[in-house]
């Protein structure tokens, strides 16, 4: 009875269940899941909730639906609503980049939601005990740790995940759990140290026990809460910059102004930039002296410019706005594009643009469609063959305005074009002239006149990152200075 109070005094104080709630037990079979199963179900009459179980089988063991069917059998017996659910984490990717384990957790979570959801279960409960905490707490350490992670398992998260053993050891379960004569599975796998968890329960925490704490578990679960509750304090105080943070529709780039940066205490920045990282799904740790050189280099930013900030991730800043997601560097775009011969376009027609989802319409005569960008040459001074490449260094076109040549790389800074985007615009060409940067500017040379022959280039297909930038073609504001 010991052991179902303190459970239950934890629950209360942490408000996990209330009376009326449907909870799902994530049950494997071994000791700390059946402790749960049989610690539940006797609170569920005292507290007044329904219980029903869930069991994954990830395919990983080749006895494991001997697990799904002694779990089945103690449902049955109790009279408990089960749910299996088999799962498979081989899909033939050789790209990907997961561990074993979190290709599981991630798996296994998402069946547990999908089985919630399909029968009505508003809560979640895990196995996950004090034990576990202090094996996550130092593998954080050994491996890298941070406020955030150093929180470890929290009792409560995303408002449906619970953790009601939390309060109890490892010895504490197995001490229940023989007391009350219940069955369990023993996971072999929980003995093979090539896992890093598994060497952390099995060498360090007994040998930290044995010679420095003996309430080492203790000590690790106080520093959780300790590390959670100045992990609040932090986000809290962040919160209305974090707001202010823009996702693409997949999470996977962070678009947030300068100004809101610079509104972040100087020593809260690292955090504000850690909670951007998580939420665009990078879990790894990222090295310490790159994140603090991602910090400089938001500070001082100007113009455009990028810092990789892991060999996944890069930092980049576009004229007030930073950037933050899976995005090629300039480097690795000038090096696809070198894969890429130019475009002879010889007669009328559609071209593909094979670096991007640009496409070219080339016709006879004037046609003008404001929508999109055009330009129409005269056949007098220009004809076929015509060349579409993207950009070089010491690129110049004519200006009409300015009378003169001037470089395209003073045009797109002083349009404030982005780096990569200058990479990629395609330009029209004829005997070595630049006569045309889609969106960006016409040349003052080679305009159609009343009488010529002429030939309408029209660009279709921008995406939006790259139309936005696009037009008017105002010359005016294309240098500083004349």
């Amino acid at each position: 009875m010991k052991t179902l109070f303190k459970v239950k005094q934890f629950i209360v104080s942490n408000n996990l269940v209330k009376e009326k709630d449907r909870v799902l037990l994530a049950i494997s079979g071994g000791p700390d899941s059946m402790a749960l199963l049989n610690i539940m179900k006797d609170l569920s009459s005292i507290i007044g909730f329904e219980i029903g179980v869930a069991h994954i089988d990830h395919k990983i063991r080749i006895n494991s639906h001997k697990d799904f069917e002694f779990v089945e059998s103690e449902c049955n017996r109790y009279g408990i609503p089960f749910f299996g659910r088999d799962i498979y984490l081989f899909d033939g990717n050789k790209k990907e980049r997961k561990s074993l384990e979190q290709k599981a957790r991630e798996h296994r979570y998402a069946a547990l939601i999908s089985i919630a959801n399909e029968y009505g279960y508003n809560l979640i409960a895990t196995g996950h005990t004090k034990s576990d905490q202090a094996e996550t707490i130092l593998m954080r350490i050994i491996t890298g740790a941070s406020i955030k992670s150093l929180s470890g398992i929290l009792a409560f998260r995303d408002e449906r995940i619970i953790r009601p053993l939390l309060i109890l050891g490892r010895d504490e379960i197995m001490d229940y759990v023989k007391a009350h004569n219940i069955k369990f599975i023993e996971d072999i796998t929980n003995r093979d140290k090539k896992y890093l968890r598994n060497r952390v329960r099995l060498d360090l925490i007994p040998f930290i026990r044995k010679g420095f704490n003996p309430n080492i578990e203790d000590a690790l679960a106080l520093l959780a809460e300790d590390a959670h509750a100045i992990r609040r304090l932090i986000y809290s105080s962040l919160s209305d910059c974090l707001n202010l943070v823009r996702y693409d529709e997949g999470h996977n780039i962070a678009t947030f102004g300068k100004e809101v940066f610079k509104r972040v205490p100087s020593e809260l920045q690292r955090y504000f930039l850690l909670d951007i990282i998580s939420n665009i799904g990078m879990d790894k740790r990222i090295d310490s002296d790159n994140l603090r050189c991602a910090i400089d280099f938001i500070r001082q930013a100007q113009g455009s410019g990028y810092y990789r900030l892991s060999s996944e991730l890069v930092v980049r800043f576009e004229y007030g706005n930073v950037k933050i997601g899976h995005m090629p560097d300039i480097k690795q775009i000038e090096a696809d594009l070198e894969g890429f011969e130019p475009i002879l376009v010889q007669r009328i027609g559609r071209y593909k643009i094979p670096w991007s989802d640009i496409e070219l319409k080339v016709e006879n005569g004037i046609n003008k469609d404001e929508r999109y960008p055009y330009i129409v040459i005269s056949r007098d001074k220009f004809d076929f063959p015509f060349v579409i490449r993207v950009f070089k260094e010491g690129d110049k076109i004519y200006s009409s305005y300015y009378r003169q040549d001037v470089k395209l790389k003073k045009i797109f800074i002083n349009k404030k074009i982005p780096l990569r985007i200058r990479r990629v615009l395609p330009i029209l060409v004829a005997q070595d002239e630049i006569l045309f940067v889609p969106g960006v500017i016409r040349s003052g040379i080679g305009k159609s006149e009343v009488g010529d022959r002429s030939i309408t280039f029209t660009f279709y297909n921008f995406e939006s990152d790259l139309a936005k930038y696009l037009g008017p073609y105002n010359e005016m504001n294309i240098l500083e200075d004349k």
